[in-house]
């Protein structure tokens, strides 16, 4: 049972659904100022998670890569991999989650930018996309550790074992096969449909 919760396949989803929320959540608003300077041209601004973390979106992709990356990886690419993985997500948990405990100083740099004034708002309140992205993060990286920790598990098996002859009988006979895999077999011009 423990096995099939941590198999690749699941990890590799995990992974992915994390990557996907994390950018996502990029693109929404973090922090919303308001009580602006009477400079700013208006009193309320809203601050997407990109203009305050900008290497976000980016470690986003790069954990895209990564779980895609751990799907044909072979063991000791996965173990590389599962760090990657790892440092991501921890990386995204931490911008969101410096943010949820400080949106005054996070977010200056980007309020700057709107109000073209270092003057602070009156008031801050944070959005969805924050938690979001802290969820995210959280998912990146607890599938980077299972990949680090259950990744030796995994199978390793080529195509080309799919079908095995006995010598004895000469009988075909199906083995279990990771299906991720299958590619493995396939970039080493393993035809799986082929007996021997």
């Amino acid at each position: 049972m423990k096995a099939r919760i941590f198999s690749r396949r699941n990890t590799v989803l995990v992974a992915l659904l994390g990557a996907a929320i994390l950018f996502g959540a990029s693109t929404q608003t973090w922090v919303t100022a308001i009580g602006l300077t009477d400079m700013a041209q208006t009193q309320s601004a809203e601050i997407p998670g990109s203009d305050i973390s900008e290497a976000v979106p980016a470690v986003a992709l790069v954990a895209l890569a990564a779980a895609v990356a751990t799907s044909v990886a072979r063991r000791v690419g996965r173990w590389i991999i599962s760090v990657v993985l790892f440092a991501a997500g921890v990386f995204g948990l931490a911008s969101a989650g410096s943010v949820t405990l400080t949106p005054r100083t996070s977010s200056l740099r980007a309020l700057s930018d709107i109000t073209g004034t270092t003057e602070f708002a009156a008031e801050y309140t944070l959005n969805w996309g924050v938690y979001a992205a802290m969820a995210g993060g959280l998912l990146i990286a607890a599938a980077g550790l299972v990949a680090f920790i259950f990744g030796r598990s995994w199978p390793v098996r080529t195509a080309s074992k799919k079908y095995s002859r006995s010598a004895a009988a000469g009988a075909e006979t199906d083995a279990e096969v990771d299906e991720y895999d299958l590619w493995d077999g396939l970039s080493e011009d393993d035809d799986p449909t082929e007996s021997r």
